[in-house]
């Protein structure tokens, strides 16, 4: 379930949206009246387009609550919608926004039930209090169930996402104990390897040994006897012929420990590290436009490593809270992928400077700059092996693109 949220933003906010307006709203309207369905309306938006940016949950919350102070709606059934957002948020948004989100919806909470207990008064719901601390007391509750909700929304978010991505399901703890158990015994094989190459590397000296001594012997039966020397030689070659035929067998031997028995990492494998970078406190989406081609596993894996690099380079270079989108472009017989992101936006606004703020001597530079660095060199030339290239440029005011164009592909 949490994987098909993850892989389908925008369908699954608005489902998700949509059925929490319907169903908490269409309680408050029955019970609140009509005057009910606007913080209802705002908090949907909050939850379908908090999935795309984590501060418009927060903005939502915000103006719902001052919708519902300044209309005077009674708190209702759509408090349920704040917390689908909160679990959402804590679920899907990065650590920062999770925590902000949090705390918002439990001020805009008690705010709420400070206005209701202290202003509106407990009558609008046919209850009345007695004693002195009796409205301090119902606060207090309130307050209590406004902060253990919300945590526990949050909570069971957190855990939601931990248990789908981090720690996996049963199947995925069986396949772990298997891959476990395949490299243990792998280890053991390559144990066994070294043991025969310790073996075979001391044959091989005692070959090339005998062949030196024979071929300082032939050196002297030079001087005399052709017929000794002859013989002679013939030993060395001997020798030489055996001693290569051993340094086959270990060549041979040592790269079958080079050789990677499990599969490749491809396209589909870019899908967890969005939550990762989530995680790390960018707004990342990946989207695919246009029907996937079939792709050997050598291009995948070119393709995974050209972006993985790129995603590299973002969280060592780029500041947190920048957006970063990669998009897969595909059409009949190609494709594109592009990583970018906002981090020269987003480190300008920190800095206070006006957002588009850049000269024409950067617009000239980036239409001129040719990008080089080691990670670009290796990009190239994974690309180059499948008639692909790379174009890494920057976006004045804004932040760093890398598109890699494969026009051909073929399986």
């Amino acid at each position: 379930m949490l994987l098909w949220i993850q892989r389908n933003l925008l369908k699954s906010g608005a489902y998700f949206a949509l059925a929490a307006y319907l169903g908490f709203g269409g309680l408050d309207l029955a019970v609140n009246g009509p005057a009910s369905l606007i913080p209802a309306a705002l908090l949907a938006i909050g939850l379908f387009t908090g999935r795309l940016r984590d501060w418009s949950a927060v903005i939502a919350i915000v103006m719902a609550a001052a919708a519902n102070l300044f209309l005077d709606v009674k708190p209702g059934f759509s408090g349920g919608i704040t917390l689908v957002t909160i679990a959402m948020v804590a679920a899907f948004g990065s650590r920062l926004w999770a925590l902000i989100t949090l705390g918002t919806a439990v001020l805009a909470g008690i705010a709420l039930v400070s206005k209701l207990v202290f202003v509106t008064g407990l009558s609008v719901f046919d209850v009345s209090t007695y004693g002195a601390n009796a409205s301090l007391n119902v606060a207090l509750f309130g307050y209590g169930l406004v902060i253990s909700t919300s945590l526990a929304a949050f909570l069971i978010g957190r855990l939601a996402i931990t248990l789908t991505t981090h720690v996996g399901t049963s199947f995925d703890q069986v396949v772990s104990s298997r891959e476990r158990r395949r490299l243990q015994l792998q280890i053991a094989e390559q144990d066994a390897r070294f043991e025969i190459a310790k073996d075979i590397s001391e044959l091989v000296i005692q070959r090339l040994t005998a062949a030196v001594s024979l071929a300082d012997g032939a050196s002297f039966a030079l001087r005399g006897e052709s017929e000794l020397a002859e013989r002679t030689l013939g030993q060395v070659s001997q020798s030489a012929r055996q001693a290569h035929v051993e340094l086959r067998r270990l060549y041979d031997m040592l790269n079958k420990l080079d050789k990677v028995h499990a599969a490749p990492p491809g396209i589909a494998d870019l899908e967890p590290l969005v939550p990762l970078y989530r995680e790390l406190g960018y707004n990342i989406m990946l989207n695919h436009l246009g029907k996937k081609l079939e792709l050997e596993e050598g291009l995948e894996l070119a393709i995974y490593r050209i972006v993985f690099d790129a995603l590299e380079n973002i969280q060592s270079h780029v500041p947190r809270g920048a957006d970063v989108t990669i998009d897969f472009i595909w059409s009949e017989g190609g494709m594109q992928v592009l990583v970018k992101d906002n981090g020269v936006e987003v480190a300008n606004r920190s800095a206070g400077l006006v957002a588009g703020g850049y000269g024409v001597d950067e617009d000239q530079k980036a239409l001129v700059e040719t990008i080089t660095g080691a990670g670009i060199t290796a990009m190239r030339e994974r690309a180059g092996l499948y008639r692909g290239s790379i174009e890494a440029t920057r976006v004045p005011g804004v932040g760093f693109t890398i598109s890699a164009i494969f026009p051909e592909l073929s399986r």
